[in-house]
């Protein structure tokens, strides 16, 4: 108790979105396990972000000890990541961050923290403020996406992109990111240095994203889908948005192969929702597989997990950004054997043939060969499940990020270390 009395402090998140339904995604399942980290270990959190949900004007409540500030959504950009070679989407981003200055500010100066987090780069104006107005601030969240790729200097000491991050980047008083390094569209590795070339190695920290291990252990088997495998069906999870980035349209493209060279019967379930999902039922109704493919839609969070604990297979098809997969995580602390992409920071995740498979993005024939050979093969999946759950509760476990984060509080708020 003493101990916690000690590192209590007031600890302030601004974040894109509200880390509660409708708006749960990694980046807010990731918030969330921390916020709730952080309440077990005496700070007293606040969480300031957007929803989806209609709301007329900003409310304010407390959850588990957490207190969230609701600011509505009208007008703010509903799909992320912006297109910023688009002068609209630039301009529409600027003016709503502009837009709710002054409200941020009013309920920073309320809270009064001891230390704020942002989670995206574009809110470098808001950390500003804070900053001249004394309170230490970290960008929480920050990895270079694959799209990005002629931004990033590639071995150059000096860039127009390194004078384009310099004054982005020096709004925070420290910078982290879930990801040491990620693939590149075009497979190239792309460390993360600039981070360091412009904050210094004393301000810059590479902190994997996590989850709670142990929590999973209440994870329950889903009824229904329980009943579904008795019948003899494999089951094959892919919980993701179904929207363009997520590779959804590249699994099922591969089912037909699927089915036609395996024995067994296969279930595809769909835990998502997202602009793509009438064109992917026409897709399965046009292939065949209609009576194979499940479309769960937009479903609670404990559910998806009871679906992940009922599966043989998690499939993680991505074709765009993918900064970590946090559903990776979630695969890993049930046993379950994933299949993921060479793509942005999923290598960084998923040890290939260690703890999981990896294939080229958007290609299905080669994800249909993983998806065959692991369903064929119960030992090698037990076997990918067991090294994946080890990782979780070493490299990926929040109590490690935790211990990273007491690092960062004590350089923020105490400059000569």
């Amino acid at each position: 108790t003493s101990k916690k009395r000690k590192l209590a402090m007031r600890s302030l998140h601004i974040a894109p979105w509200v880390p509660l339904p409708p708006n749960i995604g990694g980046l807010e399942t990731y918030l969330s396990w921390l916020c709730r980290k952080q309440v077990e270990e005496g700070h007293a959190v606040f969480v300031i972000g957007r929803t989806r949900a209609p709301s007329s004007h900003p409310t304010c409540y407390t959850l588990k000890g957490i207190t969230y500030y609701i600011i509505p959504a009208s007008n703010f950009p509903k799909v992320f990541p912006l297109n910023l070679r688009k002068p609209s989407a630039l301009f529409n981003l600027l003016t709503n961050t502009l837009s709710v200055i002054p409200l941020i500010i009013r309920m920073v100066a309320r809270i009064r923290p001891d230390v704020i987090h942002f989670y995206e780069a574009y809110q470098a104006p808001f950390s500003l403020i804070c900053r001249l107005l004394g309170y230490p601030t970290n960008l929480g969240h920050f990895a270079f996406q694959p799209h990005w790729d002629p931004l990033i200097p590639h071995g150059r000491e000096f860039s127009l992109t390194y004078f384009i991050w310099h004054p982005i980047l020096r709004c925070f008083s420290v910078v982290y990111t879930h990801v040491k390094c990620l693939l590149s569209s075009k497979g190239n590795i792309q460390n993360l240095y600039l981070l360091e070339r412009i904050l210094g190695k004393s301000r810059a920290y590479f902190i994997p994203g996590c989850i709670d291990p142990s929590a999973f252990a209440r994870i329950m088997p889903d009824l229904e889908i329980e009943k579904i495998k008795e019948k003899g069906y494999f089951i094959v999870l892919c919980p993701r948005r179904l929207v363009p980035e997520k590779g959804v349209y590249y699994l099922i493209k591969a089912i037909p192969k699927i089915l036609s060279n395996f024995t067994k019967d296969v279930m595809f379930l769909f835990t998502g929702e997202g602009p793509l999902l009438p064109f992917l039922k026409t897709e399965a109704v046009r292939l065949g597989i209609r009576d194979n493919v499940l479309f769960t839609g937009n479903i609670p969070y404990e559910s998806v997990l009871r679906y992940m604990r009922s599966s043989d297979l998690v499939v993680i098809p991505s074709t765009g950004e993918e900064t970590l997969g946090l559903s990776i995580l979630e695969a890993y602390a049930l046993k379950k054997a994933v299949i993921g992409t060479r793509l942005s920071g999923i290598p960084n995740v998923v040890e290939e043939n260690r703890s999981g498979l990896l294939v080229q993005p958007a290609n299905s024939e080669e994800l249909a060969d993983a998806i065959i050979r692991l369903l064929e093969s119960p030992w090698i999946r037990e076997q990918l499940g067991k090294r994946g759950y080890k990782l979780v509760q070493g490299r990926f476990n929040i109590l490690n990020t935790l211990t990273k984060l007491r690092q960062v509080y004590s350089g923020v708020m105490n400059p000569e270390n």
